[in-house]
């Protein structure tokens, strides 16, 4: 058995406050256009940890490709 540590406590804070933003904000871009939840898309933004809504860049040029079979939403 392992003892839990302030360090464990923190992180999964952190975590539960990562999925809870993403989880509000990323339906509130499937509200605005369901589009914006597929695909080559937006980030969701408007988070403490990520305030600003963006597409993503592929080769340093914005690209939004809604059809792509895999949802990717930060830089690549």
């Amino acid at each position: 058995m392992r003892l839990l540590v302030e360090a464990n406590v923190l992180f999964n804070e952190g975590v539960l406050e990562v999925n809870v933003a993403f989880a509000r904000e990323c339906t509130r871009l499937f509200r605005e256009n369901s589009s914006f939840v597929r695909g080559i898309n937006f980030d969701p933004g408007n988070t403490d940890f990520h305030p600003d809504r963006n597409l993503p860049t592929l080769a340093s040029k914005p690209t939004r490709i809604p059809g792509f079979r895999n949802r990717i939403i930060d830089d690549v």
